[in-house]
């Protein structure tokens, strides 16, 4: 059409004048616009999250607890874990969670010097002159702009010429670098009084590290934004899980679940046939979200949207045989399938005042006995429910199996086999451990579990 399109790779790009950019396509900024909506219409809050204090200790105590889950790119198992070992306090502890945390750095031990420097486990040094430039980082370079600064202040040159040795740094372009570094050394020794030698030395330093140096301002940007994701989840708990939620994927739910749990903002409950929608629903009075019914296997869109569509037009569902006659018409998606699903997920618990394991089965068995004739008696869902009848741990891999949540009650099942396994209670019970080194006991734990599926 009527648009230039350009081959030339970025260093030409530069040197023939032009600016390039790298536009990223981030998720977290939906994420905020939804959070954001929804504090709006049921706080009746306009929310300018982008002018949030950046010193809030409780959002910092999160950071420090590991309750990372859904964060912006601190998220991640690594970064969990070692947010947990640095125990950030402010800002610049996050910008140097990020580019510590990267190969380069963390085979030469940055990330573990930033953290024995910070506790004043190792003494902090600084090479002279250069405290003001890396005061910051307790004297050591883990940014391309430290670089800059130190080659401005040390070595006397302008900062466009800095940036061209942070450019030639960073691609090894030693011919580039020539001129600079002769420049450098002189000027560091008469200024600073240092001989030539240690001049060399820093100036090689310097040169070594840039090669894995990551650049301030990006991950600057990327720790505002995952302090202001934090940030949200302390102050909106409610309307941030539930945007978490809508685009979670199904390895997300449990670890994002736990951590609800830890935290105790809100409660998680199973899909209620007469409150879920095809979203999460907030409940703000019980400070609640309710399970997605689309979250239910078999539940598809058709089947949701119909359920929904006569619940909005012809109320509340008021038992099992009013939802299925209500749905018992030629072309109706809500199939024998579905209604098992539905009942198996806890859907129907409410209205049928089901409390109890044994209960479900009941109902699940009379909602099948009134489609068949005769139930068979290899139901293999029938045969567990009955081995199984007052085994909650059982229903709530069940329910977890068909609608993707359930709650399990560990303490009674943990009861159940305390006289058998004895020593599983002489120690002192851990949470997920990110590395070896989080483990206690030399890396020897004892684990306990059940086979969840096959």
């Amino acid at each position: 059409g009527d648009e230039y399109v350009t081959e030339w790779e970025g260093g030409e790009m530069d040197a023939a004048g032009f600016l390039k950019e790298d536009i990223l396509g981030v998720k977290q900024f939906d994420k905020f616009q939804d959070m954001v909506r929804l504090v709006k219409e049921h706080e009746g809050v306009d929310l300018d999250i982008f002018s949030v204090p950046l010193d809030d200790p409780e959002v910092y105590r999160y950071f420090k607890n590991g309750w990372n889950e859904d964060n912006f790119h601190f998220g991640s198992s690594g970064l969990t874990g070692y947010c947990k070992q640095m125990k950030p306090d402010n800002i610049e502890d996050l910008i140097a969670a990020i580019s510590l945390y990267r190969p380069g750095a963390m085979e030469n031990g940055f990330h573990e010097d930033y953290i024995k420097r910070k506790t004043g486990e190792k003494e902090i040094t600084y090479w002279v002159g250069a405290e003001e430039a890396l005061k910051n980082t307790f004297g050591l370079v883990i940014y391309q702009e430290n670089v800059m600064e130190l080659c401005r202040t040390l070595g006397g040159l302008s900062l466009v010429e800095a940036d061209d040795v942070r450019k030639a740094m960073v691609k090894k372009k030693y011919e580039a670098l020539a001129q600079y570094h002769e420049r450098f050394s002189p000027y560091y020794s008469e200024h600073f009084g240092v001989s030539i030698e240690y001049a060399e030395q820093v100036w090689d330093a310097i040169d070594k590290a840039s090669s894995y140096l990551f650049n301030r301002s990006h991950a600057a940007a990327y720790a505002i934004t995952g302090y202001i994701s934090q940030w949200m989840k302390v102050y909106y708990p409610i309307e941030y899980w539930s945007v978490a939620f809508k685009y979670a994927t199904d390895e997300d739910y449990p670890r994002d679940i736990a951590e609800i749990n830890k935290t105790g903002v809100c409660t998680v409950k199973p899909v209620d046939i007469n409150i879920s929608d095809i979203d999460v629903v907030i409940d703000f009075k019980n400070k609640s979200l309710y399970w997605s019914i689309t979250g239910v296997k078999q539940v598809a869109e058709k089947a949701a949207t119909q359920i929904l569509k006569e619940r909005k037009e012809n109320g509340q569902y008021w038992s099992l045989e009013d939802f299925i006659t209500r749905h018992k018409w030629k072309g109706s998606a809500v199939n024998t399938r579905v209604i098992q699903n539905l009942i198996l997920s806890g859907a129907f618990d409410s209205i049928e005042g089901i409390t109890t394991p044994q209960e479900r089965v009941n109902l699940l068995v009379e909602y099948l006995g009134s489609i068949k004739s005769k139930i068979k008696e290899d139901n293999e869902i029938l045969v567990g429910a009955d081995r199984h009848a007052n085994d909650s741990w059982w229903w709530a891999l069940l329910q977890k199996k068909v609608s993707g949540f359930s709650f399990f009650d560990y303490k009674t099942i943990f009861n159940r086999f305390k006289n058998e396994f004895p020593s599983m209670y002489e120690h002192t019970p851990i949470e997920m451990c990110h590395s070896e080194n989080d483990l206690p006991n030399n890396g020897y734990v004892i684990l306990s579990g059940y086979v969840s599926d096959i």
